[in-house]
């Protein structure tokens, strides 16, 4: 009732007031931005935002990102069951020649890409396990027959705690994990995430769907 006489007694005030409210939602939708990172969400001394930095700082990051690349799956030789050579040397792990030198080179440029953006801490892929493993080879890259050779001699757990995680042969499929630091410069959750499948797909040659991007990064986008 109140605001009805006001419409009808003053509709000049009323007017003002719309133009007033509309100009300030103007100004307030301009200044909204999907970009946000996750550290502005809470106080400066907040215990979550104090958590935040202790992560970013100690282990590289807080939220993820996974890059799925996909090669040819491995597939078993075909041999004769009457062969008495192969069946004597029977290998327990023959998936340990998919890793080649050519996916870790392919793993070690996309490295390079992604070292490259300030909002990108720790990557950990078989390009690391591969990196560690330089230490007992001079320092020098290891060929084919060499990466055979290191996987061969692992164990079935280290196996399933440092390379599994990371490869599928039996997929064809290697994964990259990225972790996101939210404590440095502000970034484009979406531009990390366009111009990493655009680097994959003009300057290194994979087909777009043989590259998926997903992860924690990607659901806040």
């Amino acid at each position: 009732m109140l605001l009805g006489n006001i419409s009808l007694k003053s509709p000049g005030v009323v007017l003002i007031a719309v133009l007033v409210g509309g100009i300030i939602s103007a100004v307030g939708i301009y200044r909204l931005s999907w970009e946000s990172q996750l550290i502005d969400y809470f106080k400066d001394n907040s215990e979550v935002r104090k958590g935040i930095v202790y992560i970013d700082e100690r282990f590289g990051g807080t939220t993820s990102m996974d890059i799925i690349l996909n090669f040819q799956p491995y597939e078993a030789p075909d041999l004769a069951e009457e062969d008495d050579f192969f069946v004597e040397t029977a290998d327990d792990y023959p998936e340990r020649y998919w890793y080649t030198a050519d996916k870790i080179s392919t793993l070690r440029k996309l490295h390079a890409f992604l070292e490259s953006r300030p909002e990108v801490g720790k990557i950990i892929s078989l390009a690391t396990f591969e990196e560690q493993a330089r230490e007992f080879n001079d320092g020098q890259g290891l060929d084919t027959l060499q990466l055979a050779a290191v996987v061969g001699v692992l164990s079935e757990q280290v196996r399933d705690e440092f390379l599994l995680p990371y490869a599928s042969p039996s997929q064809g499929q290697l994964r990259v994990n990225l972790r996101i630091r939210e404590t440095g410069p502000a970034f484009s959750r979406a531009d990390l995430i366009t111009e990493t499948e655009a680097f994959l797909i003009e300057e290194m040659g994979f087909a777009p769907e043989e590259v998926i991007v997903t992860g924690l990064n990607v659901l806040f986008n």
